[in-house]
This record gives C-alpha cells, sequence and structure tokens, in this order.
C-alpha cells in the first residue's frame, strides 16, 4: 500500500479491521472472506507526527509497523542510479511493447549528476517520456529533455577540482553497471577499446588491492 499516510481517517478502522481479523466483505458483497496476505506499507510521511495530529490511528500504526525499513534519497545514493535505470528502462520497454532501449554514457552520467527530488518516481518518469519520444534504441542526453538543464546547474560543482583520472574511473564504472557489466556494450558506449576497460579496471585493483575485472589479482 503506497502513501499510506494519505489514508483518510474514516478508512482506517476498515483497515485495521481487515489486519486484525484477517479477513474482508468484498465490494457489493455480503460475506466476510478470510484473507492470508503480507502487507507492505510505504509513506514518505512521519507517521508518529501524523498520530500526534490526529492524523493517523495510533493502534493502526503500531499494527503496520513491525518491521521498518528507512530508504534514503535517491540523491544520496548516486551509485544505484545507473542499475535503478537499466531495470526502470526494461520494465517501460516491456510494458509498451517495444524493443529494448539502451544509455549512452553522457546519459548515464547526465542521470548520476542530477539530484532527483522525486527520487525513484521521478527517475521513472523521465525515462518513460525519454523511450516514448526517441528516435532510436539508445538514449542519448539530448532524448532527456529537461534533465539537461540540471547537468548544467549546481550539480556540476561537484567536479570542481576532480582529476580527469577520476572523471575517466567514474566514466567506466558507472557505463559497465548501466551495462550489467558488459564490458563489449560499455565500450562502444564510451567511445573506447573493451581492452582499455580491462586495463583500467586492473588498475583500479591495484589502487584498492581487488580486482574489479573478476579474475584474480596478484601484484608485487
Amino acid at each position: 500500500m503506497d502513501e499510506i499516510g494519505e489514508l483518510p481517517l474514516e478508512l482506517q478502522p476498515k483497515l485495521l479491521s481487515a489486519i486484525q481479523d484477517r479477513s474482508i466483505t468484498r465490494v457489493g458483497g455480503h460475506r466476510e472472506q478470510a484473507v492470508d496476505v503480507r502487507l507492505i506499507a510505504a509513506t514518505n510521511r512521519d507517521l508518529h507526527e501524523a498520530v500526534g495530529e490526529r492524523l493517523f490511528r495510533e493502534d493502526l500504526l503500531y499494527r503496520l509497523n513491525v518491521l521498518t525499513l528507512e530508504i534514503s534519497s535517491l540523491q544520496t545514493r548516486p551509485d544505484d542510479i545507473p542499475p535503478l535505470a537499466r531495470h526502470a528502462l526494461g520494465r517501460i520497454t516491456r510494458r509498451l511493447g517495444m524493443a529494448p532501449v539502451s544509455l549512452e554514457a553522457e546519459a548515464v552520467a547526465a542521470l548520476t549528476a542530477h539530484n532527483w527530488p522525486g527520487n525513484v518516481r521521478e527517475l521513472e518518469n523521465v525515462l518513460e517520456r525519454a523511450v516514448v519520444f526517441a528516435k532510436g534504441n539508445t538514449l542519448g542526453v539530448d532524448d532527456l529533455g529537461t534533465l539537461r538543464v540540471s547537468r548544467a546547474g549546481p550539480a556540476d560543482t561537484d567536479l570542481v577540482g576532480i582529476s580527469i583520472a577520476e572523471l575517466e574511473k567514474r566514466a567506466i564504472i558507472s557505463t559497465l553497471a548501466a551495462f550489467g557489466g558488459n564490458r563489449a556494450e560499455a565500450a562502444k558506449a564510451l567511445g573506447i577499446r573493451e581492452r582499455t576497460i580491462y586495463n583500467r579496471l586492473k588498475d583500479y585493483g591495484r589502487e584498492a588491492g581487488t580486482d574489479p575485472s573478476g579474475e584474480d589479482a596478484t601484484f608485487g
């Protein structure tokens, strides 16, 4: 149940009853029917505060609040953006009955740089609009519409003082994530050779003491 905090007060007792009794009466029906469900509720409101304001029932809150998972905003976890975008594109194209769509490296960088005040919903909205109006099966930064404005805004200040080598590293890692680790596709999107990606990953492995290329790394 999404946005559970917006459930009107007059409906909250009915939901509480259904959770407690594990039974419902269908719309238009006259008999109670047993149900066996696992309920997951989401909200961006502070329900404890809503209880204090008499906008949410305390007994319903504690029925729902068995296990709480707090998910930070997308802005604070940019590394999640490429895989989330790839997953969203797959869902969007399947739902629309379209051929699979991929992202150019510059588009991945633009998505990662955006601050996403609307979180995942905004990301999905931007990608769906891009898919609908795109002229090919690869989305570039120009396909992202108004998102181009944010690239020239405050988000770009994060790049001040960063070395070219670090920018290259970010581009390679983000593009690999966007293409599910497929080096050939990532190299094509970045306009470099697959061997270059392999060598860079070996270098990054030396820096971290591991080998992100997936092979055993032993360095003298």
